[in-house]
């Protein structure tokens, strides 16, 4: 697919405060003079192409995440659509300064608030299909209605995370793992291993797109079988009592 381009329009920056790429809202301007509110951030060659990649494909398999835009003349700043609702962590107040025990209570009340939203059996399924171990409460986007999910040039074998589903975490954190198990589980069935193909082939400025596109056939292969190796087997919690 094609994606939009846009310009910058300058004086409108002001930083989110979130994340570890230092992101900004602003306006942007579309080649048809209109204007949008986005959230731009700068990445390195792989995480642009990465986070590309992976949000065209994400929205191509039906999980919420805001349109990608790419910011002209400007190397490596991607754009995303502001969809004007806080993340998980701002909903919560979960902020670094708290005690730990009350960090804690926070994170579980956030597994168990994500564990009833209806697409987090998709979103768990596509984690485990582009490998996406960066999941987190910062960016998950929630309404009280809606969900969003954003931030993914981290997925695809990014080395220097731990080797896991998040959301499967949290769902164990929530009491409502075998539910979302069974839901993940029956979701991953439905990923269409073409749409890795058919929805990125004509995307441009993206390197080692053929290599993506691989990378994420051999896990679509496995995806169930990946995604069900997640969950603790009847043995696995046996073994701690």
């Amino acid at each position: 697919m094609s994606l939009r381009e846009a310009v910058i329009i300058g004086g409108t920056e002001s930083p989110v405060g979130e994340g570890v790429n230092h992101a900004w809202r602003c306006l942007i301007r579309f080649e048809d003079e209109t204007i949008s509110t986005a959230i731009v951030k700068k990445l390195d060659a792989r995480g642009f192409s990465v986070e590309i990649f992976c949000s065209v494909l994400c929205r191509a398999w039906g999980l919420s995440v805001p349109e990608i835009v790419i910011i002209k003349d400007r190397e490596f700043l991607v754009a995303s659509i502001d969809v004007g609702y806080p993340n998980l962590k701002q909903r919560l107040n979960l902020t670094d300064d708290l005690p730990e025990s009350i960090k804690q209570a926070l994170v579980v009340n956030g597994a168990k608030l994500i564990s009833t939203f209806s697409s987090t059996p998709l979103a768990i399924a596509v984690d485990e299909a582009i490998n996406n171990r960066d999941r987190n409460l910062g960016n998950i986007l929630w309404d009280g209605n809606n969900v969003s999910w954003i931030d993914h040039e981290r997925a695809l074998g990014y080395v220097g995370s731990k080797d896991l589903n998040v959301l499967v975490s949290l769902a164990l954190m929530s009491g409502e793992a075998e539910k979302i198990k069974v839901a993940a589980t029956a979701t991953a069935l439905t990923l269409s291993s073409e749409l890795i193909v058919d929805s990125t082939q004509n995307i441009q400025g993206v390197e080692d797109l053929v290599d993506f596109q691989k990378f994420v056939l051999q896990r679509i292969a496995s995806v169930t079988t990946l995604v069900v190796n997640r969950f603790p087997k009847p043995d696995d919690l046996l073994s701690n009592i």
